[in-house]
């Protein structure tokens, strides 16, 4: 039964200002629950005998069975429970004896509502039971079907965004603090390199999540449909992650099919096959498949042959086994394939790369009594690639690189849960990671000597470089979360790691971290998180192509953040969070002065090292947004500063952007969804040439600024229902008003005169890219 957001805003303020509606209710008689009946008639019986609970059709499906008798000697609250249960639901409590039906929080360390009417249930301000509150900062949502800030990024949401290539990993730029180009799907996390962010699918490690790593990165692997909710830390995450200074993406794929379910689609980008279903024969077995093909090199290739042709594939599987309702197993896998050429004598150079990745794990779950959980990972990963690449400018000079590495990885990982109290809850973990590489690197590059002279190159230069590095990686974390008194709840945590590797003598890495909120009151919370993060380097993260040879010292950032949290009646939410980071020991990094997306970067002559002492990172962000019936929008602004320190000055790292602004209005009415968002921030730092009394130098390196950036972008989509089975055709346009944005710039030799002359010849951001893709959904 479909419960319309006005209603469940009406239901949840009769219930706060006249509790006593309900507690009468709670005597009568309580109903037993049969096998089979449609879920949502339960929870209607329920609701009869006095469970005051709210759900949505969204999550409740008229198509969902009870699975199993439900004794009717069980509290309401209880017979709930274990009716949603293997559905991947759970109760949330609202508060003033509310509840509400909500998707299971999978790394949560909760202990599922088991009195939830009791008079003697003293729940937090913040309307939800201990482990359902979010404590940390930063960790930011698109939900629009829950109430607090503890909701999750659903894949519904997540298709609903307009983004390039339907590509879920770009839809997260929406959220204040973090930035991406149009180029790439990876994403700065308040001013952290592309590189400090950490992906995981269902709990387990994705080292290499996008396609054509080994050029720009522009896809991500993880078809938005094997996403069923994802949650985004931007700074201030618990102990139970790490490796990454700035960012966590934790993806989650659906819950287990109920009945069989196919899905068919066709695109600019991809053609794409999902398949999800029970299997009847074994009793808690069901199977969950998806495949993706690259459609866009054959588009290339029809309207702009010289424009590369890339080819890219992926699949996923997952076979869930749950024997009981205290086990599962599941066994998945990851794999993709990628193939580019592109460029030629006309580009002034040429790139060819294949790759490849396959992740295999099981993972585990039991649940020794209610409140104690295990689940265990056991995980191998490949990771290979293949490029090849020529400097093909005799204006410039001549090179060519040839790039072979292939790395496996071994990981185990064990979590432990155990709610004490209902006030308080302890989890920890251990992990251990082995990983090896096989790295051949040979590139040779010739510069004119006019060109060698511009940057202070070495006219000729020769690396070759053979290494098969090993590394070790310990780690353990353990995190208390306590209520102490009922406005209150802080968690404090310690993360140890032990790292070894080529280069890198043994090192134990200590991380503690804190994190609080308090309820000012039921709308308004402040938040609070201080920590510190270490990353070290993986080993398939050796850039050799810059000639470097080891391991650095794992690198070292101490965060702080506070916000402040509020909901107006109106149903508006307000967050505004201030954040510090202070990065030591940063790790080297070579850059691109000009042209950040050459094809073969360590063959440009633009291509210098940044050593920095330090960073300082630091910014203020506000957002706003609000879903009320069938619109929603959303408005954020960020004000920040990302600098690399020197001994004697400071620079601002390439991809700062001090004023950043994103808008969006949503709109969904029967079979039809309109979106529009709107991006603007300062233009990115470059580096600029200069000309005095007829001498060519370099200027201060990010030392100038790009024109701003700003872009429009909308998706409309319509289905049509037709018998059992769903047809939606999506209309997307980015950049719908074909904006020129400047993206950087490109060295430009004059040869006319006989003597070299430089400048820089400027290059944009993509035009305007209508794309339409069409979805067969059917269920036999």
């Amino acid at each position: 039964m479909r419960r319309p957001l006005p209603f469940l805003f009406i239901t949840a303020l009769a219930s706060a200002f006249h509790p006593q509606i309900t507690s009468s209710a709670a005597a009568s008689s309580r109903p037993a629950i049969r096998a089979g009946i449609p879920v949502s008639d339960a929870l209607e019986s329920l609701r009869a005998s006095g469970l005051n609970l709210i759900y949505s059709s969204d999550l409740v499906t008229a198509d969902m069975r009870v699975k199993s008798p439900v004794s009717a000697a069980n509290d309401p609250s209880v017979q709930a429970l274990k009716v949603l249960e293997p559905f991947g639901l759970e109760l949330a409590n609202m508060g003033n004896g509310l509840v509400a039906v909500v998707r299971a929080r999978r790394t949560a360390t909760s202990d599922l509502i088991t009195n939830a009417q009791s008079p003697d249930h003293q729940p937090p301000p913040a309307g939800i039971e201990l482990q359902e509150v979010v404590i940390e900062a930063s960790r930011y949502h698109f939900s629009t079907t829950t109430s607090n800030s503890s909701a999750l990024l659903s894949g519904a949401d997540l298709a609903r965004l307009p983004a390039i290539g339907d590509d879920a990993l770009r839809t997260v730029g929406r959220i204040p603090g973090l930035a991406q180009s149009e180029a790439s799907a990876t994403t700065y996390v308040r001013g952290g390199a592309a590189d400090e962010s950490l992906l995981l699918l269902d709990g387990y490690v994705i080292r290499e999540p996008y396609h054509l790593a080994g050029y720009l990165s522009p896809f991500s692997a993880v078809d938005p449909g094997l996403i069923g909710e994802m949650e985004v830390f931007s700074g201030g995450f618990p102990a139970r992650f790490g490796g990454r200074l700035s960012g966590i993406f934790d993806l989650h794929t659906p819950v287990p099919a109920t009945a069989p379910e196919y899905d068919l689609g066709i695109g600019f980008f991809n053609a794409s096959a999902r398949g999800a279903s029970p299997v009847n024969a074994v009793e808690g077995l069901d199977w969950l498949a998806m495949g993706r093909i690259g459609t866009l090199g054959q588009a290339l290739e029809e309207f702009a042959p010289n424009s590369g042709a890339p080819e890219s594939a992926d699949a996923f599987m997952r076979v869930n086994w749950s024997p009981s309702s205290n086990d599962a197993w599941t066994l998945s896998g990851l794999w993709s394939d990628d193939d580019l050429s592109i460029g030629g004598t006309q580009q002034g150079a040429q790139s060819n790369l294949d790759s490849h990745s396959l992740y295999l794990w099981l993972h585990g779950k039991h649940e020794l009594t209610p409140r104690h959980k295990f689940e265990t990972w056991l995980g191998h990963s490949q990771i290979d690639l293949n490029r090849r690449g020529e400097l093909l400018d005799p204006a410039i000079g001549t090179g060519s690189v040839q790039d072979l590495r292939a790395s496996d990885f071994w990981d185990a990982k064990l979590a432990w849960t155990w709610s004490a109290t209902d006030h308080r809850a302890v989890e920890a973990g251990i992990e251990a990671t082995t990983a090896t590489a096989d790295y051949h690197y040979s590139g040779t590059v010739t510069f004119t000597p006019e060109v060698a002279h511009l940057f202070g190159r070495s006219q000729t230069s020769v690396t070759q470089i053979d290494a098969t590095p090993i590394r070790h990686s310990l780690r353990a974390y353990i995190t208390q979360r306590w209520q102490p008194i009922p406005r209150l709840t802080t968690e404090a945590g310690m993360r140890v790691q032990r790292e070894s590797g080529l280069g890198l003598e043994p090192v134990y890495l200590w991380d503690p971290r804190v994190a609080m909120r308090w309820s000012l009151s039921a709308a308004t919370g402040l938040r609070a998180s201080w920590g510190v993060f270490h990353q070290p380097d993986d080993v398939n993260e050796l850039r050799i192509q810059d000639g470097e040879t080891a391991f650095f010292r794992p690198q070292e950032a101490h965060q702080l953040i506070l916000g402040i949290e509020h909901d107006f009646p109106a149903g508006v939410k307000m967050r505004i969070e201030s954040f510090h980071k202070r990065q030591s020991q940063p790790r080297p990094r070579f850059e691109n002065a000009f042209d950040p997306v050459a094809l073969v970067p360590e063959l440009s002559p633009d291509r210098y090292r940044i050593s920095p002492t330090a960073g300082e990172l630091r910014g203020l962000e506000i957002s706003f947004e609000q879903h009320a019936g069938a619109w929603g929008w959303w408005a954020n602004y960020t004000l920040s500063q990302t600098e690399d320190e020197f001994p004697s000055y400071e620079v601002p790292r390439s991809w700062d952007q001090t004023h950043a602004l994103g808008l969006g209005i949503e709109w969904r009415h029967g079979h039809w969804s309109l979106t529009a968002t709107a991006n603007a921030h300062s233009g990115w730092p470059t580096t600029s040439l200069i000309t005095d009394s007829g001498d060519t130098h370099l200027g201060l390196p990010n030392g100038d600024r790009l024109p701003a950036y700003l872009t429009f972008n909308a998706q409309a989509s319509r289905d049509w229902k037709l018998e059992r089975s769903k047809l939606q055709l999506t209309l997307e346009v980015t950049n719908m008003t074909n904006r020129e944005n400047r993206c950087c710039s490109e060295l430009a030799v004059d040869t006319s005169s006989g003597t070299p002359s430089f400048g820089l010849r400027p290059r944009n951001w993509l035009p305007i890219i209508p794309t339409l893709s069409l979805h067969w959904i059917f269920r036999p």
